[in-house]
């Protein structure tokens, strides 16, 4: 099993961290699997204003989720070389850890 840190939207951080998100939709080019630990680090800017030019900065804010499922594609209209990962706050994790007033930069994670 493999720890993955992973950058993540505000939009979908908070869907996430709020329960209505357990899941994310992901190239696999990391050979996601079972039991794997997801670190979901969210970002200040979104990926459409980090593609116009906006820098990778994080929050400080992470999520941590284990991996109980994965879709693979192509299926079910996932396209090939992409998955969809079912999550659940694993016991003895920190779902959340709200580290604000800290950003970094960093070069790409994920």
């Amino acid at each position: 099993m493999k720890t993955h840190e992973l950058t993540t939207d505000p939009d979908g951080f908070y869907a996430l961290i709020s329960g209505r998100k357990p899941y994310e939709i992901r190239r696999d080019d990391r050979g996601f699997r079972v039991g794997d630990t997801l670190v979901l680090r969210r970002t200040v800017h979104s990926g459409d204003e980090m593609a116009a030019g906006e820098p990778l900065r994080y929050t400080g804010e992470e999520a941590v989720r284990r991996v109980t499922h994965i879709l693979e594609g192509p299926a079910y209209g996932i396209a090939e070389g992409w998955v969809i990962l079912s999550l659940d706050s694993s016991e003895g994790m920190s779902p959340y850890s709200g580290s604000s007033g800290w950003s970094t930069s960093s070069p790409g994670c994920g």
